[in-house]
């Protein structure tokens, strides 16, 4: 088993449809964080699902998604001002 990558995954997408349909698939992965932010940690295999169904629900002409990998260092060091939302640790088995 490999060790789970930690992920900040954020979003610009004009298009209401394809937001709906990004937002049910990442909800399936991370935990969302912030309206076009999701965070979480996903074994590699997940990862690669989790671009995969991303790149077929975005539009590469006019939407954005970055997919942001966060060393063990750098998640001990963020800082959260405000409201605080509890991140789980990989989900388990995700069916796309």
């Amino acid at each position: 088993m490999t060790t789970p990558r930690h992920l900040v995954v954020a979003y610009d997408i004009p298009s209401d449809r394809r937001r709906t349909r990004l937002v049910r698939l990442l909800q399936r992965f991370l935990e969302p964080v912030h309206k076009s932010v999701f965070e979480g940690s996903l074994e590699a295999g997940k990862v690669d699902r989790l671009r995969s169904a991303v790149d077929r629900v975005i539009d590469r002409n006019e939407d954005t998604v970055r997919i942001f990998t966060v060393c063990r260092r750098c998640r001990v060091l963020t800082e959260v001002l405000g409201l605080d939302i509890e991140i789980q640790e990989d989900r388990g088995d995700i069916i796309i």
